[in-house]
């Protein structure tokens, strides 16, 4: 995956994209509301990363 993922999931954006270093790998993923970043963090496979982005908007629903 070389672009930006988004989905709008429980009324937050979730935004999963590739992390610019390349050395270390993986997606950063974003939870946003309202235009507002909620939490990011990094996973090292694409699912784990939107599965990971869900639960944590899962948290704030």
């Amino acid at each position: 995956m070389n672009s930006t993922y988004e989905e709008e999931f429980m009324g937050f954006e979730i935004f999963v994209e590739p992390n610019p270093d390349k050395w270390q790998g993986g997606y950063i993923w974003t939870v946003c509301k309202d235009e507002e970043e909620i939490y990011s963090d990094l996973e090292f496979e694409f699912d784990d990363a939107i599965n990971s982005a869900r639960s944590t908007a899962k948290l704030y629903f």
